[in-house]
């Protein structure tokens, strides 16, 4: 029983320490100048000043429709231009969540379907990490697998890992490169 003992009275006392010592660093944060300018703790050792963020924007939320019908729904910058989390609906089932900047998608998660049918469920993200997920062509075509958005922004090309699917059940499982099948993976 003794062992025990010795055990809980070290581990009381390391709780009372590290209390102590935690107490001291929030005395020491919590500390703000006077408002009148004046700094009558600034000789006192150990006080440390904590600058707090100031609130430079205030971001909005707004809805927008387009004449073809879709939606945007989410914050806004001061120039109205979809900026932070958002939200895109639209008539023909395009349904897509996630992040804006200045205007544009950044990092969008969900359904996009192009005016021609071709219709894409996954992530997309504009900062050059690997997105993807599955693309259902018009022709009977599907695949699933890493995707690069495309440069001029009307679908996605195969790129990284995946698998094609003909209509007839033919498939290609293997390593893309914009678009084209480059072999199996290795």
């Amino acid at each position: 029983m003794k062992p025990l003992t010795r055990f809980s009275a070290i581990l009381a006392m390391a709780f009372v320490v590290a209390f102590l010592c935690g107490c001291r660093k929030s005395n020491q944060q919590q500390a703000t100048p006077p408002a009148n300018g004046t700094n009558h703790l600034a000789g006192t050792p150990g006080t440390q000043f904590v600058e707090r963020p100031k609130i430079t924007q205030i971001r909005k939320q707004m809805t927008f429709e387009n004449p073809d019908g879709t939606l945007y729904e989410g914050e806004v910058d001061a120039n109205k231009a979809p900026d932070g989390e958002g939200r895109i609906t639209s008539p023909i089932g395009r349904d897509q969540r996630g992040e804006f900047r200045h205007g544009q998608p950044y990092r969008l998660t969900g359904t996009w379907v192009a005016s021609d049918g071709t219709k894409e469920v996954g992530t997309w993200y504009r900062d050059g990490t690997t997105c993807g997920g599955t693309i259902f062509y018009t022709n009977g075509w599907k695949y699933v697998g890493d995707w690069r958005v495309a440069m001029d922004g009307t679908s996605e090309l195969p790129d990284g890992a995946g698998v094609m699917t003909s209509p007839d059940g033919k498939v290609q499982d293997g390593l893309w490169k914009r678009g084209s099948f480059v072999g199996p993976k290795p």
